[in-house]
């Protein structure tokens, strides 16, 4: 049997669901902008998501996903502003990227009482 400390175990119930979270809407972004804006997401190197890949596009390196990764986590892009959808998936990708961040010094404070 394999013990864990409280930390894993708060790490396990708040780090890894937001983290899935984070996935999961930076799939959809990716997936909204492959759908909607083809040229667009043609011009950023053809991004795939962390579950979701158009057909026929392969992975080709770390950076194909983190490229927009990272620019759509502290900037707005023009392609998402006027459209509810997207700016609510991007509003709960920067939320649930947030809160994987956070989850750590809560993880470490709640260890303590437990």
């Amino acid at each position: 049997i394999v013990t864990m400390t409280p930390t894993i175990w708060m790490l396990w119930v708040f780090a890894i669901p937001s983290l899935l979270a984070t996935y999961y809407f930076y799939d959809r972004l990716v997936r909204i902008l492959h759908d909607n804006y083809p040229d667009l997401w043609s011009s950023l190197g053809r991004p795939v998501g962390w579950f979701w890949s158009p057909t026929g596009v392969q992975f080709r390196s770390f950076f194909q996903k983190h490229d927009l990764f990272w620019s759509i986590t502290f900037r707005t892009p023009t392609w998402t502003q006027g459209r509810h959808d997207v700016a609510q998936a991007l509003r709960l990708y920067r939320c649930s990227y947030l809160a994987f961040w956070l989850s750590f010094p809560v993880a470490i404070v709640l260890s303590r009482f437990f």
